[in-house]
């Protein structure tokens, strides 16, 4: 059968890109003798219909993040009006929240957890008509007014995994925003997480490494077929294991792979200690994200972090010293926290030897125990919030309004990046085309979009709610 998977319908460049879950499935469909069909790449409503036209698929499976929840319905509506083929939904959300997910969207099945096996066995028991629809694992399906959820069966050893199918996302085709070397290619030793912060969704699912030879593998014909330069880690937990990372690091030294390396998905960074950060370096990893989320104790301690300001004290020099760049990753708006709080999270991010900043809004997240503990209060609306993300969310949780939330998560970039020592930083990624045209575009999706919104209702708007 062929099956076409898919992000949710964009126009946006941003759409284009790897997709390592979709790459994943698209090969374990193949080895089970399906024909994947990996689209990635932005389309218009007309050129989405002409595709489905030309390449009818027996089924569809889109990819589900809470922002992408409007372009989800419109994308499905695209599929029923088109072709009629059923349509499967998986991800993210329908993991944090398998019961809504089919509330808030009119696709005929979900699938929460890994869908390496599921999916394959979904499209075999469609194939057969609707045979075995029980024995799926993870599988959410309407039966009569309510809805029935399959149990789950993860993945457990990484290596009995294929590899993503490459060749339907070449690297090259695929520029990514900051990189070294180009082709540059994502990569995954990990899934889940060996913590459970309340705020992510993360930790739902248990930590499982890949083999240190097994991603070797991986990296070496991404080298060897793809041309590839650069490797980046998209693993929330690079540096959990110490043991782990320093076999990976050897391996590389002796593998003689001429190769750089970034890890850009916001790590914890515990367990680096003075010899990871050295081997580290020699194999050339030249960034890192770092999840450091607050600079006060108490906001850390709240949501389960298990981590102090100190830690990051101690361990970012260790990276720097080896001409590692550090970026930090913040987040204001938890629930219940103060002005006072968030002042502590701009200290410590102007302290730290920090080359870059993210700052984000707290937005709850389906399936996490912060997001459950808000609806239990009444403090959230039940059913799934179409279009939340870390940007545009109306975050009205802590002691500033959504207003002055955003006004301060404003405030806390400028400070950080208007300093001298940020100038030869910012002029070397203003230099780089693609990060200038993400910058502009993301620009007009955080102020510009907001804006004309605000026109149309007749607002006034003052120049100086530009920041706001």
């Amino acid at each position: 059968m062929r099956v076409l998977l898919m992000n949710p319908l964009s126009t946006s460049p941003e759409a284009a890109g790897f997709d390592l879950g979709l790459g994943y499935l698209a090969a374990t469909l193949r080895e089970a003798g399906h024909e994947p069909d990996l689209l990635l790449r932005p389309l218009t409503a007309g050129e989405f219909r002409e595709h489905l036209r030309r390449h009818p698929p027996g089924l569809v499976g889109i990819k589900i993040l809470a922002a992408a929840i409007p372009d989800a319905r419109r994308t499905i509506a695209m599929v029923r009006e088109t072709l009629g083929a059923p349509v499967v939904v998986g991800g993210p959300q329908v993991t944090g929240d398998p019961l809504g997910i089919l509330d808030a969207l009119p696709a005929d099945l979900a699938i929460q957890g890994d869908g390496d096996w599921a999916l394959p066995a979904l499209v075999s028991s469609l194939a057969a008509e609707g045979k075995g629809l029980e024995a799926v694992p993870g599988l959410v399906r309407r039966e009569g007014e309510g809805l029935r959820v399959n149990p789950l069966a993860g993945v457990d050893d990484l290596d009995r995994l294929p590899y993503p199918a490459w060749d339907l996302m070449p690297p090259a085709r695929h520029a990514t925003l900051v990189a070294k070397r180009l082709p540059a290619a994502s990569l995954l030793i990990t899934r889940g997480c060996s913590h459970q912060c309340t705020y992510c969704a993360e930790g739902i699912r248990p930590l499982r490494f890949r083999s240190v030879e097994n991603v070797m593998g991986e990296i070496r014909l991404l080298v060897e077929r793809f041309g590839v330069r650069e490797i980046q880690f998209l693993d929330s937990n690079f540096l959990f294991n110490r043991r782990y990372i320093k076999r990976f690091c050897q391996a590389v030294l002796d593998s003689g792979l001429d190769l750089v390396f970034s890890a850009p998905n916001g790590m914890r960074i515990e367990s680096l200690d003075a010899e990871t950060a050295m081997l580290l370096g020699r194999i050339g990893l030249y960034r890192v994200n770092l999840g450091i989320e607050s600079g006060s104790r108490e906001v850390l301690e709240a949501v389960n972090k298990r981590v102090t300001p100190e830690v990051f004290r101690d361990k970012v020099p260790l990276l720097r010293r080896h001409g590692v760049e550090v970026v930090g990753n913040f987040m204001v708006g938890f629930p219940g926290e103060t002005r006072a709080q968030m002042e502590e999270s701009l200290a410590l991010a102007l302290e730290l030897d920090l080359t870059g900043l993210n700052v984000s809004v707290y937005t709850p997240m389906p399936g996490t125990e912060l997001h459950r503990d808000l609806l239990a209060r009444g403090r959230l609306p039940p059913g799934v919030a179409p279009g939340h993300n870390y940007v545009n969310y109306e975050n009205t949780l802590s002691e500033l309004a959504p207003a002055e939330l955003r006004r301060f998560r404003n405030r806390f970039a400028l400070r950080f990046l208007l300093r001298w020592r940020m100038v030869p930083i910012l002029w070397r990624l203003l230099r780089h085309q693609g990060i200038r045209r993400t910058l502009f575009r993301r620009i007009g999706v955080m102020y510009l979009r907001r804006l004309r919104a605000q026109a149309r209702a007749g607002e006034a708007i003052a120049i100086a709610g530009l920041l706001g």
